[in-house]
């Protein structure tokens, strides 16, 4: 799949929080093709029917069935009626609606569901979805984005959270999750919260484990099996996320962005964001300016 990069709508963006509007289209014919962004993208099916290709698989989206895309895979739609097809998009970030810092009785649902969910499922049926309230929930969303009254913000943001609530519970119900107990989040935040903070600075699994007030090899072992992932994987996934961040929002050069994300040098970024993202940090910076320019998926071989 080809697919270029699709920059943030400030515009259109509450505060980092979401963007909602319908889509609609009239014939068969693409209505996006293959692209990326940095956000979560919902499509609720309206009337009509869609293919729905992400990354390398297809699915039909028809009238009550929603699709869910997460960060930075590469997705693109299709109307397959003659006829008038639509959709609701709703455009959301993570960091909007989940942090380090927030209460553990909702961290400790959230974090699994966020860091843990790369097998889920990316289209349910308007079967699934009965007694989900979702096709309410979203009318609601749309209602409240548009209309702009007093504490809209606030409103927005509880409904969104009770969408992901859905989505956190049908992947829990898929077996995909393990429980996290109140111990092992509250070292965990203190772990991540840390992390975060230093991310500019060389800091060591040594470092956190002595913050910890953890042995080196006890926090590595917790880490990896807490977080999915080991110590070093999860900080490296961490710069490379705030470096693109950077290298959308900021016109600082490739070295300081490296500098500024804790890469130890220029050309270890570039080898890093590379290998994760199929392209160069310059070449990702150039997708925004570029007019719709594509590349290689980061999937194709």
């Amino acid at each position: 799949m080809q697919f270029y990069v699709e920059p943030d709508n400030p515009d259109r963006d509450l505060g980092g929080l979401c963007e909602c509007f319908v889509s609609k289209t009239e014939g068969e014919r693409t209505v996006a093709h293959a692209h990326v962004h940095r956000c979560f993208e919902l499509l609720y099916c309206l009337e009509g029917s869609y293919e729905l290709m992400i990354e390398r698989r297809t699915f039909a989206l028809n009238q009550g069935d929603v699709a869910l895309i997460h960060p930075m895979e590469p997705h693109q739609t299709r109307t397959l009626e003659k006829s008038v097809s639509s959709y609701l998009v709703l455009k959301f970030t993570p960091e909007a609606l989940y942090s380090v810092n927030q209460p553990v009785y909702e961290m400790k649902y959230m974090f699994p569901y966020l860091h843990f969910s790369g097998q889920h499922s990316y289209v349910y049926t308007k079967e699934q979805l009965e007694g989900s309230r979702m096709g309410e929930l979203l009318a609601c969303i749309l209602q409240e984005r548009q209309g702009e009254t007093y504490g809209y913000e606030m409103a927005v943001r509880a409904y969104i959270g009770q969408v992901l609530l859905w989505f956190i519970r049908a992947w829990h119900r898929q077996g995909e999750s393990d429980a996290i107990d109140d111990r092992t989040l509250f070292r965990l935040r203190a772990a991540l919260s840390y992390i975060e903070e230093h991310l500019d600075e060389e800091i060591s699994c040594g470092d956190v484990a002595a913050h910890l007030d953890m042995g080196v090899s006890t926090f590595s072992r917790f880490f990896a099996k807490a977080a999915g992932d080991s110590f070093p994987a999860y900080v490296r996934a961490m710069r490379l996320s705030r470096a693109t961040a950077l290298l959308v929002d900021s016109d600082k050069s490739i070295t300081e962005i490296a500098l500024e994300t804790g890469f130890s040098t220029a050309s270890y970024f570039i080898l890093c964001f590379r290998k994760k993202y199929k392209m160069t940090p310059a070449q990702f910076r150039g997708l925004y300016t570029s007019g719709g320019k594509t590349i290689p998926s980061r999937n194709q071989s």
